[in-house]
This record gives structure tokens, C-alpha cells and sequence, in this order.
């Protein structure tokens, strides 16, 4: 009779296994729960429409969080609008990865969107964006520098005081990897031991 060799770990041992933390596509008609704005001036994010601000986009696939600086009018307040994902604790994961869809207009020189995220003391910039992107975009980062107990993830829209068009961001995802490897040991075995048939 021959002895038959069995691999509990079945290979698993030492491998990242990609998980998803947070996701938020904003198929809401209102702000996500959990998640947060910081307003300065006029306008604030809005949920529940997939109709850009700017009229030579064309519409998104789906809905989105928009600010439209252009429906406030020349005679607005300066805009600085945040919206904030809500804060996680990411700190047992190996790997993180931000990934999300976004689009920037802004006329004559005046409208940014700046991303950023918190490595538990401060900000740190992951995009910025002065110029047009007339259609969605998708951009990933890598933020495993930055895993902390708090972790989270900010877009501003600045119109730098003019009359710009606007904003948008969807299809938001927060990734990381867990490792497998328990105790600096790879989690493996072979059964019967020694092997032999």
C-alpha cells in the first residue's frame, strides 16, 4: 500500500492574499455613511446625478460625487470643498492601494483637485490636478507607506477663488494584502512525515 502525501497548507503559506477594506461607488442620492465634508466658502458635494458640471463632458457611467463650482454662479463665495472617507484601521495589513475614477475642468487657470491621505500625523499628497481631464480617469496608488490606525482618504476642490467648473470622483476603493506567514514561519505541512510510498 503506498503512503499518500497530503499538503495541508495547500501552498497557501507566505502568500498576500489581496483583500478589499472600503469601497464606495456613490450610487447614493446622499453623502455615503461614514463619510464627511469640510466646506469653506460656497457649494458643497453632491450625490445622486451622473450629469457633469462641465457641459463638453459626457455624462459618467454611473453616478458620482460631484461638485459643481459652475451652478454657484460668477458671483459666489470661494470654494474649498473636501470630501472625506471614513477612517480605518489598516495597520495588519502588508500592502494598501488606493484606487478611484476622477474628472477636473476648471476655466481660465483657476480650479484644482488635490488628493490626499493621512499617515496618522499629516497629509500626504497622492494627486494633483490643475489641468482639464475632460473624461473619468482611474488612477491606483500605492500607500502602504502610509497605514496607520486611522487611515482615510481626502479630495479637495479648490476654485482658487474664480469661477471654475467642477469636480467629480467615483468607483472609490481601498485594497490590501494579508499575509499568510504566521509567526515569521511558513503555515506548512506534509503528512505522513517522513514522506515515503
Amino acid at each position: 500500500m503506498k503512503k499518500k502525501l497530503l499538503f495541508c497548507g495547500l501552498l497557501l503559506a507566505g502568500l498576500n492574499l489581496q483583500a478589499q477594506i472600503q469601497s464606495e461607488n456613490f450610487e447614493g442620492n446622499a453623502i455615503p455613511t461614514g463619510w464627511t465634508q469640510q466646506i469653506t466658502g460656497a457649494g458643497t458635494w453632491t450625490f445622486g446625478s451622473n450629469i457633469p458640471p462641465y457641459d463638453g463632458n459626457p455624462d459618467f457611467p454611473s453616478k458620482a460625487a460631484i461638485f459643481n463650482d459652475d451652478a454657484l454662479g460668477s458671483a459666489a463665495a470661494p470654494s474649498v470643498a473636501t470630501l472625506l472617507s471614513p477612517a480605518i484601521d489598516v495597520t495588519s495589513y502588508n500592502t494598501l492601494t488606493v484606487a478611484f475614477d476622477y474628472y477636473m475642468n476648471e476655466i481660465g487657470g483657476k480650479g484644482f483637485l488635490r488628493v490626499e491621505a493621512f499617515d496618522g500625523s499629516a497629509w500626504q499628497q497622492l494627486l494633483f490636478r490643475d489641468t482639464d481631464q475632460i473624461t473619468m480617469a482611474n488612477v491606483s496608488y500605492d500607500v502602504t507607506a502610509f497605514k496607520n490606525a486611522a487611515f482615510r482618504v481626502r479630495f479637495t476642490f479648490d476654485d482658487e477663488g474664480g469661477w471654475s467648473w467642477g469636480a467629480a470622483v467615483d468607483n472609490f476603493m481601498l485594497s490590501g494584502s494579508l499575509s499568510t506567514t504566521k509567526h515569521g514561519k511558513n503555515f506548512f505541512s506534509i503528512f505522513p512525515y517522513p514522506a515515503a510510498h
